[in-house]
């Protein structure tokens, strides 16, 4: 969370960088690979989708209609980010794995309070 603070705080207001961190370390070693595999594609596919409708959007609410639109949505994603991502610093991928309900001695990631 640290990190993101100094993100959003410092000279970066863009969540762009919080996206690599996260993937790196939010996925459990068995399935890291794939899983940030899947999502850096699903990342370059959101990334396709604003660059294909910036200028309709721009037609539709301006250009600085549209920016202060991202500017919102940016705001949002700070509070997302800040209200469910916890923090990591100090711990390793065990404990937090714990703290999310993680089932590491069946092998498999189940939500927490799910039947396993």
């Amino acid at each position: 969370m640290n990190f993101l603070r100094a993100a959003f705080g410092g000279k970066n207001p863009f969540v762009g960088p919080v996206f690599w961190l996260m993937i790196s370390e939010v996925f459990p070693l068995r399935i890291r690979s794939p899983a940030m595999a899947t999502s850096t594609v699903a990342n370059w596919s959101a990334n396709l989708v604003i660059s294909f409708t910036f200028l309709g959007l721009v037609g539709l609410i301006s250009r600085a209609g549209a920016f202060w639109l991202y500017a919102a949505l940016g705001v949002v994603a700070m509070v997302v980010f800040h209200r469910t991502v916890p923090e990591t610093k100090g711990r390793s991928l065990e404990e937090i794995e714990l703290e999310l309900g993680a089932d590491t001695a069946a092998g498999g990631l189940h939500p927490a309070g799910a039947p396993r």
